[in-house]
């Protein structure tokens, strides 16, 4: 038989989800956006530009940061990780030096962060498609910024990214910088297991790969803990 305290209990976790669900939607209708760039003195700095906007990329809504001291300095396009790896809501924190110096554009591609949709099928996420929104992107932020070109920079799959994309329009950049540059990944994926394997029986922990076939090809379920291993991720 149920006592009152378990109903009691029950009314005030249904109370208390409630209520969190009524935050969240609270939350989300309230527009998001990035602090002003301020000089020492706490004045916003004239030639600044610190906006988080939507644009149309591929017939998809996506989403850009962008932020930098002078408008007019050249434009810093960087192409996150993953797929699906977004990196808005942290950037500005490592990035402010490049803000000294670049325009700088963080975008959290299409199927990540605040540019994910319902409903988007695997179609939509094929890598054309990638490579077409970060050709229409820079296309955007040149006639923005009123640039000849600008610079690109990749990291992890943003590398991958990069690259196709600078190869396909390379007119459109002054230079394509790879940051963890990814070049073969099944042969980085092989060298990686390789690598933990002799780390393993370097450290007596054998063990740990008990279940690893030595003269097996790389399995699948692998790269996680290889990662561990090789310090990676």
């Amino acid at each position: 038989m149920i006592s009152i305290l378990q109903v009691i209990g029950k009314r005030r976790k249904l109370l208390l989800g409630l209520g969190l669900l009524a935050l969240l939607g609270i939350a989300s209708l309230v527009p998001a956006r990035t602090p002003l760039i301020r000089d020492h003195q706490g004045g916003v700095v004239p030639s600044s530009v610190a906006i988080l906007e939507q644009v149309t990329l591929g017939g998809m809504e996506q989403n850009i940061l962008v932020r930098g001291r002078d408008k007019r300095n050249p434009v810093l396009l960087f192409l996150h990780g993953g797929p699906g790896y977004p990196q808005i809501a942290y950037a500005r924190q490592y990035q402010q030096e490049l803000e000294n110096h670049f325009t700088v554009v963080n975008w959290d591609q299409r199927g990540a962060g605040k540019s994910y949709r319902w409903g988007m099928t695997e179609d939509d996420l094929q890598v054309n498609k990638f490579v077409q929104d970060t050709h229409e992107l820079t296309n955007y932020l040149r006639k923005t910024f009123n640039q000849s070109k600008i610079f690109l920079a990749g990291h992890s799959w943003g590398s991958l990214l990069g690259i196709w994309t600078a190869q396909k329009y390379p007119d459109d950049y002054y230079a394509y910088i790879g940051i963890g540059q990814v070049a073969n990944s099944p042969e980085g994926e092989r060298l990686s297991y390789e690598f933990a394997l002799r780390e393993a029986e370097a450290r007596s922990n054998e063990e740990r790969f008990k279940p690893c076939d030595r003269s097996a090809p790389l399995p699948i379920r692998i790269p996680a803990k290889i990662r561990r291993w090789s310090g990676s991720g």
